[in-house]
């Protein structure tokens, strides 16, 4: 069984409750960091992860909320005595960015450094990552930089999507293809497409037409920031308005079990 932890749902705004976007996917024997938003370290420990299981960490593009707990994360394994190898995976583009915040902190200081294996990711239908009980291969997201989405598969046959930041387009809707769920980013309501596109960016009801073309069995709205105390259900009706199936809201710390 996979158990998909939500570290944070929120958008590059964060609000109160609710971080910005990073999941961790545990498969019963190691975690799988996706983005490093927050205080990574923090984060798993309040889900009841183990810093010692994290195995690798995937960073789906550039953009600072989705890649500034990644010192952090590095400095606070090192401190707490990781001695075990961790891999990381990122695109070139986001390799720059995080090979600078790392240089900007100063990490070449850091003595007896646990082993940090750098992997760059490639999209297409290959898996950079195959171990016994998941792969995970990528596909480009339309995103105002170099973006991935993720499809997760399970030795059970189970798959689930991730979008990351992306607006609707071909290749993230075929990443979703037939998956058990769909989490796609939601940053906009209903009805502020343009606004949206000119931030390569999904609405919700966007978001359930990439779920509905896919035909997948279950959507999650994640990557929004509620302003208002009716946003929330307005998610949930934007999208009720082009997917039939199941639809779900997160908030911070729920989970979702994917056999």
């Amino acid at each position: 069984m996979l158990t998909v932890h939500y570290l944070g749902t929120g958008a590059a705004v964060p609000s109160p409750g609710r971080d910005n976007t990073s999941l961790a996917l545990d498969d019963g024997r190691e975690v799988t960091l996706v983005d490093t938003s927050g205080s990574p370290l923090k984060q798993l420990g309040e889900a009841g992860i183990a810093p010692d299981r994290l195995s690798r960490v995937i960073i789906t593009h550039e953009h600072l909320d989705h890649t500034f707990g990644y010192p952090s994360l590095l400095q606070s394994l090192w401190l707490v005595g990781r001695k075990s190898p961790l891999d990381v995976y990122a695109q070139a583009a986001t390799w720059r960015v995080l090979d600078g915040l790392t240089d900007l902190y100063r990490s070449d200081r850091w003595t007896d450094v646990f082993p940090l294996h750098k992997h760059q990711i490639e999209p297409g239908e290959r898996p950079f990552v195959e171990t016994d009980r998941i792969t995970v291969r990528a596909g480009r997201g339309k995103h105002s930089v170099p973006s991935v989405g993720l499809r997760i598969e399970t030795s059970s046959g189970s798959a689930l999507t991730y979008s990351s930041d992306t607006s609707p387009c071909d290749e993230i809707r075929e990443l979703a293809r037939s998956a058990s769920v769909l989490v796609h980013e939601s940053t906009f309501l209903a009805g502020q497409e343009e606004q949206a596109a000119r931030f390569g960016h999904s609405t919700a009801r966007q978001a359930a037409e990439v779920a509905a073309a896919a035909r997948v069995e279950r959507l999650v709205l994640i990557h929004f920031t509620p302003f208002g105390p009716d946003d929330l259900a307005s998610l949930r009706q934007g999208a009720e308005a082009a997917f039939g199936g199941q639809i779900e809201v997160p908030s911070d710390l729920d989970t979702l079990a994917l056999a």
